[in-house]
C-alpha cells in the first residue's frame, strides 16, 4: 500500500528484488529505494551508490516481527510447543527493542563516513502529507476490501490501547 501512497505523489513505484536493488540503483533504473533497517541497506552497500537516507521510515516506522499460523494448524501443536512459539516470539521482539537499535545507529554512523552521503529527516510538511495520503489509501482498501477492513479496524482498536498506556506514560 505505501506504493499506492506514493502514486498519488506523482512515483512511478516498482517492486524490485532484494537482490537487485542495488544494481537498479547503480543503473539509473530507479531513483530511490525503501528496503530495510540501516545495518542490513549497509550490507547491500546502498550507502556506496546513493546520497540521501531518509527518516523516519514513515510507512514502516517500526519493524512488526509476526509469525502467522492457521488457527487449524495452530490447534495441532500440543500446548508445550505452542508455549514454545510464543517464549521463541518473545525473545525476538525483546531483541529487536534491545540489541538491535544501538546496531542500527552504528551502521549509520559507519555509512555517514562515505563522503557526499547524508542522513536527513523527512520535514513535518511532508511527513503530515504522506499521512494524509496513506488515511486516503486505507479508506479506499476498506471499502474494496472487507477483509482488509476488519484487520485493519482490529489492529488500529489494538494501538488505541497501546496509545492509551503512552499517553498516562508521557512526561509533559
Amino acid at each position: 500500500m505505501g506504493a499506492r501512497v506514493l502514486n498519488k505523489f506523482g512515483a512511478s513505484t516498482q517492486l524490485v528484488p532484494g537482490g537487485e536493488i542495488y544494481l537498479a540503483l547503480e543503473r539509473g533504473r530507479i531513483d530511490g529505494a525503501e528496503f530495510s533497517v540501516p545495518q542490513v541497506d549497509e550490507v547491500m552497500g546502498f550507502n556506496e551508490i546513493t546520497k540521501y537516507y531518509y527518516f523516519p521510515g514513515w510507512h514502516q516506522s517500526a519493524s512488526w516481527f509476526s509469525l502467522i499460523i492457521n488457527k487449524n494448524v495452530w490447534n495441532k501443536y500440543s500446548e508445550r510447543q505452542q508455549q514454545q512459539f510464543q517464549t521463541a516470539c518473545q525473545s525476538t521482539l525483546a531483541w529487536s527493542m534491545t540489541a538491535s537499535p544501538p546496531e542500527q545507529m552504528r551502521a549509520i554512523a559507519r555509512m555517514e563516513k562515505k563522503e557526499g552521503f547524508e542522513v536527513r529527516r523527512f520535514n513535518d510538511e511532508t511527513l503530515k502529507a504522506l499521512e494524509g495520503a496513506w488515511d486516503e489509501v486505507v479508506v479506499e482498501e476498506m471499502a474494496n476490501n472487507p477483509r482488509f477492513k476488519e484487520a485493519y479496524e482490529s489492529l488500529m482498536e489494538h494501538a488505541k490501547l497501546i496509545d492509551g498506556w503512552y499517553d498516562l506514560q508521557e512526561l509533559k
